[in-house]
């Protein structure tokens, strides 16, 4: 069974209109939300930017069944002891809807990283960090104390204060479609997140399913999603990709809804992908 969530972005909208398109949302039947994690906006950059963890957990009080996550985290920003923490606060907060989302950092960040005085890292040395930060996360979250010798990161008994409320952990979703990060999917996550062509997904796809087997993982150990644009779409189109992308393996679709932000463009998300009673129950 596939199930559809909604991918939201911060630049230009208040935490109340988020709020009231996230409550919509779920009063639809959309199974998740999610945000993205930018220190200012990837297009028109003077437009004010909510930060993302900050938000989703005001977002988890404002709403009560949908699962809720930040699409993907860039963890660039924030050292993942510190992340972790984050995280597994929104979890509580949420009691337990938090899927954690992940990745390597978008090359179209790099010039906040210059902004803010962040490392900005190579590309192959931030894929480096990506694996060994699910490392720390998953050990944090689950270990009594934690001590981890990696190349990026040193923890020396790092004793967690809190536990996540879903257990073992709340599950680990990576973005991402080149070879490395599937790699490191394969090793470390619960859900793959992509972002690209339609075409492209059941070639990423194939790859990834072949890497799982070499690392010993079943093929529903881990779910397949991928996030997609509505806008400009006609119904037959948007589902043709949704068949595509189901095809292909998919088991989980996030529609992105575009600013201006309206409680009429998720009830238009619904009717596009539930059929034409725009509810799915």
């Amino acid at each position: 069974m596939v199930t559809f969530g909604i991918k939201t972005s911060q630049p230009g909208a208040t935490f109340e209109e988020l709020a009231d398109l996230w409550t919509a949302a779920e009063q639809v039947g959309f199974t998740s939300a999610w945000i993205y994690d930018h220190l200012t906006a990837l297009g028109d950059t003077t437009e004010p930017t909510l930060e993302a963890w900050t938000l989703l957990s005001a977002l988890a009080v404002r709403t009560q069944n949908i699962r809720l996550g930040v699409l993907v985290t860039d963890n660039s920003l924030r050292h993942p002891a510190l992340l972790a923490r984050e995280a597994v606060t929104v979890d509580h907060i949420s009691h337990g809807r938090l899927d954690f989302g992940l990745g390597a950092g978008n090359p179209r960040s790099e010039a906040d990283y210059r902004a803010y005085g962040i490392t900005a890292s190579p590309i192959g040395e931030r894929v480096g960090k990506l694996d060994e930060a699910c490392q720390v996360i998953n050990a944090l979250w689950t270990q009594e104390s934690v001590t981890f010798a990696g190349k990026y990161y040193q923890l020396d008994d790092a004793r967690p204060a809190i536990r996540p409320v879903q257990r073992p952990r709340p599950p680990i979703w990576i973005g991402g479609s080149g070879d490395r990060v599937l790699r490191i999917v394969a090793r470390n996550a619960d859900g793959w997140n992509y972002t690209g062509p339609v075409e492209r997904f059941a070639e990423r796809a194939t790859y990834l399913r072949s890497v799982m087997e070499r690392y010993g993982r079943e093929p529903d150990e881990i779910t397949f999603s991928a996030q997609f644009f509505l806008r400009g779409k006609p119904t037959d189109q948007i589902r043709a990709e949704v068949d595509a992308y189901t095809r292909a393996g998919a088991k989980s679709l996030l529609a992105i809804i575009e600013t201006p932000y309206s409680t009429a463009a998720v009830e238009y998300a619904a009717r596009a992908l539930f059929g034409s009673s725009g509810r799915r129950d």
